[in-house]
């Protein structure tokens, strides 16, 4: 009978059966097993009582059953083990038929229905382990884990058969630390964990070698590598992020959580030996980090036909790139060519990531099919902490941006003036002049950055199409914001250049207008300070506004700042263009002491802004800024000469309506124009006029 299930031996709780008053056997009693809480002696509560033999095969046998003269259960006259399988009520009676023993119900539960319990889900929570924990909080606090060595034997595409098996019997994939494999095919991993600390090696050209997909967990320090003996195409990635096409629709690539660290490296770097790694040959430093793709049916590489709207969104990673052209870049793409016009979006996505060896570390990417349409994917709302250090030998660009309502922190290593005229480049792209979709409201926070300490290099660091249209900011400066050049805290006029220097508290506010001062301008050795009539345009700080002299191929322009009363102690000069301007030529800023003795000198090519650097230039009686060299003919538009001046500026004074730096003192140069004050008691406003040198007040209405 092997359907039965023993589970409850007919036993008394002690070990024979004996008289309820004295310690004497029940001899030649009775046992009677019933339903629970029932009369067993009755037929219709009784339930199938088993024999067990010693083979293990069980026999129905009738009740009562019978004690012998020792006190123990017997069948036949042979002393038996009689089995039940559920619980159940049990009467003893002595030979006299008076009842000894009555058990309602011999155990408090079910043995049946706790086998189903335990074998159900979430059966191991009802057994306690230690503490408040159960046997099923420990079994979840750990992965039931497979190692891709038991898999390698299967040959073949091995990696992709470990994650398929593992995705489909909630397995976490084991790729153990220390141990290198290699793979030709791409590698795409969905809904798994993986414990990933081994290294996998790129063997062959593909792009995208490994898909992160959906919801893969990787809490691990992992590696991956390509093969020395490939050479990877600069369209090729090493990893890729994007969304697919099913049969119910457009699934995107999200909820992927890096929360180790993914290394990737360029297989013509040789680590042995030294952790900085030796490059075999620069050239062979191509290819591409980190591909997050909105719009994969636009990369035939990938093997995606069919067009759909893609988004990239939700992703924390983590990751160190080593040695490849691109190390990041982050793409969406519009196709404006399709009735559809499907879109592709890569947002709300968090990135760690610290790269090496790059010709742009990052790129966001807004791509159209169609670059006259009005705009193309969507980039946007990701926050991406960086660790980028320049190589010369390789560093172009630090970002590349399209995107908008960005924030990106960067550290900044071994920044230098030859790696790049652009490090930070915020453009609409190749669009069309129409299309509306600009990089805007981006925010980028450099930390620590290591510069020359010529700021002006920053004119050459960044360019946007639409100048102060991104915010940037740096804590390693003295200033903290960097301002577009176009922007009246440069104190620039120069419209579109692009270009950026601190925030300063400009000393030669006003200068040609103040007593005390003098402005000179000298040409090819001769004074034409009279015949320049916009002279404190390049003071005045208005950005509509310029002083233009005509120039000639190597003609030489002076403007020289006397400060006749006083001597002061300077901190910058600076000068900028206004407008974009054709000239080329050289710029020399220079402080001079009472002598005319040189203190300090800048010469450098002639730029959209030039500016010394903070420097100590002390006890100053003449500034000057030389335009020499000129290299063709032209306007020479000088929007602003400004200097910070260390021992006084506009902050220790009165800024008046003018707002050039006004010495100590009130002084309002624009025309009726009066300080205004307001009765302590009445609250009444009075404007303070002079008239033919008599002060007198007189009621104010705004």
């Amino acid at each position: 009978m092997s359907e039965i299930i023993p589970n409850v031996v007919v036993s008394m709780p002690s070990q024979l059966f004996t008289m309820a008053r004295s310690f004497k056997a029940c001899a030649n009693g009775r046992i009677y097993i019933g339903k629970v809480n029932t009369d067993p002696t009755l037929p219709e509560n009784q339930i199938q009582v088993y024999l067990e033999r010693e083979d293990g095969a069980h026999i129905p046998c009738p009740q009562p059953i019978i004690i012998n003269q020792a006190g123990y259960p017997v069948y036949n006259g042979q002393m038996s083990k009689f089995v039940t399988v559920e619980g159940h009520a049990m009467a003893v009676y002595d030979s006299y038929g008076v009842q000894q023993f009555y058990v309602p119900n011999l155990l408090k539960y079910d043995p049946d229905q706790l086998r189903k319990q335990l074998g159900a889900p979430g059966g191991a929570d009802i057994i306690r382990a230690d503490g408040d924990n159960t046997v099923g909080d420990i079994i979840n606090s750990q992965w039931k884990t497979k190692s891709l060595d038991f898999f390698q034997p299967l040959g073949g595409h091995y990696i992709q058969k470990a994650a398929d098996w593992c995705k489909a019997h909630g397995y976490a994939l084991v790729i153990p630390r220390g141990k290198e494999y290699e793979y030709s095919e791409r590698i795409v991993f969905e809904d798994i964990t993986l414990l990933w600390e081994g290294t996998l090696t790129l063997t062959s050209l593909i792009d995208c070698g490994i898909v992160f997909r959906r919801n893969v967990m990787m809490p691990t320090y992992g590696h991956l590598k390509s093969s020395k003996n490939i050479v990877l195409p600069d369209d090729y990635f090493m990893v890729g992020f994007y969304s697919w096409r099913s049969p119910e629709g457009t699934l995107g690539c999200q909820d992927n959580v890096i929360s180790g660290r993914l290394d990737i490296r360029n297989g013509h770097i040789d680590y042995n030996g030294w952790d900085q790694g030796n490059v075999d040959d620069y050239a062979n430093l191509t290819g591409g980090g980190v591909l997050m793709l909105g719009g994969s049916w636009m990369r035939p590489t990938l093997g995606m036909t069919d067009r759909s709207w893609e988004n990239v969104h939700r992703n924390k990673l983590n990751f160190y790139i080593d040695g490849f052209s691109y190390s990041l870049v982050m793409q969406g793409i519009m196709d404006a060519n399709s009735p559809g016009q499907f879109v592709g979006w890569v947002n709300g996505n968090t990135i760690d990531i610290r790269a090496r060896r790059f010709k742009d570390a990052i790129s966001l990417k807004c791509t159209s099919t169609n670059p006259k349409t009005t705009r193309g994917g969507e980039v946007s709302s990701n926050i991406v902490l960086a660790e980028l250090q320049s190589t010369k030998v390789t560093t172009r660009r630090f970002m590349y941006c399209e995107g908008y309502d960005n924030k990106f922190t960067i550290k900044g290593w071994d920044i230098n003036a030859g790696d790049g005229d652009i490090l930070f480049e915020f453009t609409k792209g190749n669009k069309s002049s129409d299309v509306f979709q600009e990089s805007t409201n981006n925010i980028v926070e450099l930390l620590y950055a290591t510069l020359n300490d010529g700021e002006s290099w920053y004119s050459k660091f960044v360019k946007e199409d639409l100048p102060g249209a991104n915010n940037f900011v740096s804590e390693s400066f003295p200033f903290k914001n960097i301002f577009t050049e176009s922007s009246g805290y440069a104190l620039s006029s120069r419209g579109s250049s692009g270009g950026y220097v601190r925030g300063i508290d400009n000393f030669l506010g006003n200068f040609s207008l103040r007593p005390r001062f003098r402005t000179r301008v000298i040409k090819n050795g001769s004074d034409i300070t009279s015949f320049i009539e916009d002279i404190n345009n390049m003071f005045d700080g208005n950005q509509s506004s310029s002083t233009n002299i005509d120039v000639s191929i190597g003609d030489s322009v002076s403007i020289e700042m006397d400060m006749i009363s006083s001597i002061y102690n300077f901190t910058l000069i600076g000068q900028t263009l206004s407008y974009i301007s054709s000239l080329k030529g050289k710029v020399k800023l220079e402080a001079l002491n009472a002598n005319g003795n040189v203190i300090h000198s800048t010469n450098e090519d002639l730029r959209s802004t030039n500016v010394t650097g903070i420097r100590l230039m002390t006890r100053v009686f003449t500034l000057r800024v030389n335009y020499y060299d000129f290299k063709n003919s032209g306007e020479l538009r000088i929007g602003c000469i400004f200097a910070k001046c260390d021992s006084h500026n506009t902050r220790m004074g009165v800024v008046g309506s003018s707002g050039g730096d006004v010495s100590g003192h009130i002084r309002f140069l624009t025309p009726n124009s009066s300080p205004v004050i307001t009765d302590q008691i009445t609250g009444q406003l009075w404007e303070i006029i002079s008239e033919r040198g008599v002060l007198r007040t007189r009621k104010y209405t705004p």
